[in-house]
């Protein structure tokens, strides 16, 4: 019984650090994909229109872009999660490395790019974010990987 209440307070530190990582990628992909392509419509800069505007355009990118990882990813994490869970494995390499294999794997799984490999551009900013949320995982859950099945 006690093995089953540790499974599920593990579950929830999992569900957490997931939902924390997905909020650590979008941040990466905001601040990367707003500061490389975006001018916020050529307003002269030290406007309060353009402050306003790039706040309310950050803002809503993000939002759409935390659900759109939060979505797309969670197959494809739980999946890394379950065989570092089962496996105990607790190194920060092995969920950087897996953080940048889901962000690739999501990257070219869109599509887009048909056969062509996608920008050199695209591609460091994808596995930048998906390390970060592989680190940011790591610092959470990964750390204590496997550690719900021992005694007490």
């Amino acid at each position: 019984m006690v093995l089953f209440f540790r499974l599920i307070a593990r579950l929830f530190v999992l569900a957490s650090a997931y939902l924390l990582a997905c909020v650590s990628a979008m941040a990466v992909l905001v601040i990367s994909i707003l500061g490389w392509h975006t001018n916020f419509g050529g307003l002269p800069p030290g406007n309060p229109a353009e402050e306003t505007f790039a706040l309310f355009f950050s803002g809503a990118f993000g939002l759409i872009t935390f659900f759109k990882i939060t979505l797309s990813a969670a197959a494809p994490t739980a999946i890394a999660a379950l065989v570092t869970e089962a496996f105990a494995w607790r190194s920060i390499n092995i969920h950087i490395a897996a953080g940048g294999v889901v962000a690739l794997f999501l990257l070219l799984s869109t599509g887009v790019y048909g056969t062509e490999a996608p920008p050199q551009q695209d591609l460091v900013i994808t596995l930048a974010a998906g390390f970060v949320a592989g680190a940011v995982y790591w610092l959470i859950a990964g750390r204590s990987a496997g550690s719900w099945r021992s005694a007490a």
